[in-house]
């Protein structure tokens, strides 16, 4: 009786914890929405959150208990403030937040840092509306750039003003007035500016007007308060009345480019310098400050100028942390040897400029037209198609700056401008690089057909802004291994950010037909950036993920044909399932082949190889963290394998992670090894943390409804593929263990050897062996064809290396016939040994069939096939 008695009391006692420590935040709540006289309304959308939560975090709620209730009344105030979301047209109108950021972070004493922390924490347990999540992202942001700009605006001031033994003075000549006058200016400006879309804080063009407010500083500065060389372009500007000078000193020491800083001194400074409050045609600064804490009551979020007194709210805890802390207090003199320890750390300002500078130097020799060397392949077009580039930069710069002004307003105009003008720099260039490198590949300088495609223009265009706009926008790059969140229809407001995916919608282009340049636009450019680069890479899985499957996508158009039979996958790229054979629905071991002589598409093979390869990463995630048996997850590939070649319409408008957890489930239900969705989420979330909750709580169902993941596997998933997937049904006898065809997890990156590029060797790559080169090697009997070609180093014979490179020769000797090409929806030709017109990556060549086993793999962040066909192991 005593044991059925324990777990009793146990119980009762984790009731009465959990009472406690809900009563506890409830009693917070109240309290703190009496103190700032918050509405019943906020009051009670806090006090609801309370209960739910405990569930997920109640040890956490008990030791941090401040934490949370300042969270917890955040996501209220938001949410009273926007009551029916963002999309709402009356909000604009309705009153401001009935609490800042500010204020719930001073009256919790808690850092915005651990702030943002446990706003994450709820984020996972709670489904926050849009609202919060949009206002939550504008806080980030403007708290990020706001650190980084005022890290970068005490140095520079160290630098330019010398304070020497002068005490800090009350008068209005004293450097410490100068600092707080320079850094309120700024951020007056800055809210001014951004005024039409307060969600966009862009680093780069707030650092230009640092900038700015600095040089009108030093103006009004005498020159012995300056540090050299600024004292003497102080005594410069006013005994010769130069103007620029003091400008152009800051770009010189700080960075700067000085056509871009003139510019944004022109278009902005110099227009809302005249709407500054005044007294007796003095600047009135106690106004200015009023007019800051306005509008920042106005957003809800941070107060600015509370980084002048170093508010513990604010404080950041970095690797040069214990350098900030012994920096001195506003208007105190700084070492110039602590400055010089400083500038020594990379930091944000530091590394955009860098990027910026890099791009420049970058295009330092090219102009808006082409140069000689591509007027010359131009010219040996049968059809010069200089009309169709002009055309086509034409309609681009039109509709991109359009859609940047409906956003930032008219008077970035001339911002917009300068940003396209580096863009169509950069797309020439790109270009010429990219037929030099096709030219050596096949002995012709003849790109006719390629170069008459307008859409490989418009996508080249549009993946040169690309590069420009994350160059100068580096602080909202997606992350590498967070996948992307669905895109649907009023999902969201108007977008804080420039970068991904806005470009496809305002130059009108497919995602599908950018994925088709991206290698080679990487390829052709080595010297872009790391960050670059990689942003780029995450732009292609992102396509993968869900852009490439929007509705008109040209990837539906072809999986459809290829379906008819009237288009085939090409089969000269490998791929995870066998060319035209897949089971039919209602019988897995019926199959079907392809038409007599259907027509090819070598594009859509490569992006679906790079699809599979994607989704067979995360399967192989899912299945490490659920436990799941090599024989299930032959079947769960083969199912979201049979979804994406014969059901495409289950993708549109969706994830390709909705796919493949929504196959994880039905297949382990049907053989009675079920795995409850909650479990497969929850692998889900915690192999991806940041992930947005869209991807399983909004789930395009139809007709423009959206639900849970369950929802839509119960609606939409097992209604279609029913029959397909009872096939695995552990009741019914000789049960297939995989798809008739398909090769299921053999392209999976475990069992990939990884392959590095020779430096100075195009095209010629290394892979490190697998086994010991002391093994006794395979006898000739156990040599297949491919491995024949193979030669290890160090465990070879060197006849074998020569008999391979006297084969290497005769193969350089013949040249491939292919061009460089680009796959168009509406002009796919027949299947002939011609090829396609598909834009092949610069490393493809043409072998002959009787030596394809020696291949040239690219490296594996730009390949373009999957790797389905044998692994190279050791390459020559």
């Amino acid at each position: 009786m005593a044991n059925d008695d324990k777990p009793t009391e146990n119980t009762d006692d984790g009731d009465v914890a959990r009472d406690l420590t809900v009563m506890d935040l409830i009693i917070s709540i109240r309290r703190l929405c009496k103190e700032f006289s918050l509405s019943d309304k906020v009051e009670s959308i806090a006090v609801s959150c309370c209960e739910n939560l405990y569930k997920s975090y109640g040890d956490d709620m008990k030791s941090n208990h401040m934490n949370w209730v300042v969270c917890l009344l955040y996501v209220a105030a938001v949410d009273a403030r926007f009551p029916y979301g963002l999309s709402d047209p009356q909000s604009s109108s309705l009153e401001n937040m009935s609490v800042t950021v500010t204020e719930l972070l001073k009256t919790g004493d808690i850092r915005t840092t651990d702030f943002f922390h446990y706003m994450k924490l709820l984020k996972n347990a709670w489904t926050l509306s849009e609202a919060v999540c949009h206002h939550l992202r504008q806080v980030e942001i403007k708290f990020l750039v706001s650190c980084a700009l005022f890290d970068k605006f005490e140095r520079m001031f160290v630098d330019i003003f010398d304070c020497g033994d002068v005490p800090v003075s009350d008068e209005l000549n004293g450097l410490a007035d100068r600092k707080q006058f320079c850094w309120t200016l700024f951020v007056y400006m800055r809210a001014l500016a951004f005024s039409q879309n307060k969600g966009r804080q862009e680093l780069i063009l707030a650092f230009y007007l640092l900038l700015c407010c600095l040089d009108y500083v030093i103006r009004l500065t005498p020159s012995f308060q300056l540090r050299p060389p600024f004292d003497a372009v102080r005594i410069l500007v006013t005994t010769s009345n130069v103007e620029g000078d003091v400008l152009k000193e800051l770009c010189t020491r700080f960075q700067g480019n000085v056509e871009e800083v003139k510019l944004v001194q022109s278009t902005y400074f110099d227009v809302l310098i005249q709407d500054l409050p005044q007294t007796d045609s003095v600047i009135d600064v106690k106004k200015v400050v009023e007019d800051c804490v306005t509008q920042y009551r106005s957003s809800g979020d941070i107060n600015e100028l509370d980084f002048l007194t170093r508010e513990h709210y604010l404080r950041i805890v970095t690797a040069h942390s214990e350098v900030n802390s012994n920096r001195s207090n506003a208007g105190t003199p700084t070492t110039a040897h602590s400055s010089q320890q400083r500038q020594a750390l990379l930091t944000p300002v530091k590394a955009a400029m860098n990027s910026i500078q890099h791009l420049l130097n970058l295009l330092q020799t090219s102009t808006d037209n082409p140069s000689a060397v591509l007027n010359r392949y131009l010219e040996k077009c049968s059809n010069n198609p200089l009309w169709l580039m002009m055309e086509q930069l034409q309609q681009a710069e039109g509709n991109f700056q359009a859609n940047y002004v409906k956003i930032l307003g008219e008077r970035y105009l001339t911002i917009g401008q300068q940003r396209f003008r580096l863009a169509r720099r950069l797309y020439f260039h790109v270009m010429e690089s990219m037929l030099k490198m096709e030219e050596e590949r096949v002995a012709s300088s003849d790109f006719t057909k390629l170069l008459n495609q307008p859409v490989f223009h418009k996508s080249l265009i549009s993946c040169s802004l690309e590069v420009v706009l994350v160059t100068y926008e580096p602080h909202c790059t997606v992350g590498s291994n967070t996948p992307s969140p669905v895109i649907t229809p009023g999902n969201g407001s108007a977008p804080a950010s420039f970068l991904f995916p806005w470009i496809l919608s305002s130059l009108k282009v497919h995602a599908f037909d950018l994925f088709k340049v991206v290698d080679s636009f990487v390829k052709a450019e080595p010297r872009l950036t790391s960050d670059v680069v990689k942003h780029l890479h995450q732009i292609e899985n992102q396509i993968l993920e869900c852009y490439a499957w929007t509705t008109g996508s040209p990837v539906l158009e072809l999986l459809h044909q290829s379906e008819s039979g009237s288009v085939s996958l090409s089969s000269s790229s490998p791929r995870p399932i066998s060319n035209g054979v897949v089971p039919r629905e209602g019988n897995a071991s019926d199959s079907e082949s392809p038409s007599a002589s259907p027509r090819r598409s070598r594009s859509l093979s490569t992006f679906l190889n790079k699809v599979f390869k994607l989704a067979s990463q995360r399967l192989q995630a899912f299945c490490s963290i659920l436990h799941v048996t090599g024989d299930l997850q032959h079947k769960i590939w083969s199912c979201f394998e049979y979804c994406v070649v014969h059901r495409p319409g289950l993708l549109t408008d969706r994830h390709i992670d909705q796919i493949l957890m929504c196959s994880v489930y039905a297949i382990s239900k049907v053989v009675e090894r079920e795995i409850k969705f909650k479990a497969i989420v929850a692998a889900y979330r915690s192999i991806y943390p940041s992930v947005s909750q869209q991807v399983f709580k909004r789930v395009l169902i139809n007709g423009g409804d959206y639900d849970s993941i369950i929802a839509f596997y119960n609606k939409v998933f097992m209604q279609s593929l029913k029959s397909f997937i009872l096939q695995y049904s552990s009741s019914k006898s000789g049960a297939p263990s995989s798809s008739p065809g398909a090769q299921p997890f053999a392209m999976l990156p475990s069992q990939i050897s990884p392959s590095y590029q020779v430096p100075g060797r195009q095209n010629f790559y290394v892979s490190p062996m697998k086994s010991s080169p002391f093994k006794t090697p395979l006898s000739p009997s156990l040599l297949t064809p491919r491995t024949r070609q193979l030669f290890s180093f160090g465990d070879g014979p060197i006849s074998s290396l020569r008999i391979i490179n006297e084969q290497l020769s005769v193969l350089s000797g013949s040249r491939s016939s292919k061009r460089l090409r680009f796959e168009q929806t509406e002009d796919i030709e027949p299947h002939t040994a011609s090829g396609s017109f598909e834009f092949e990556s610069p490393s493809k060549r043409k072998v002959p069939a009787s030596r394809k086993s020696l291949r040239y793999p690219d490296p594996p962040s730009l390949a373009t096939d999957s790797g389905a066909d044998d692994n190279p192991k050791t390459v020559v």
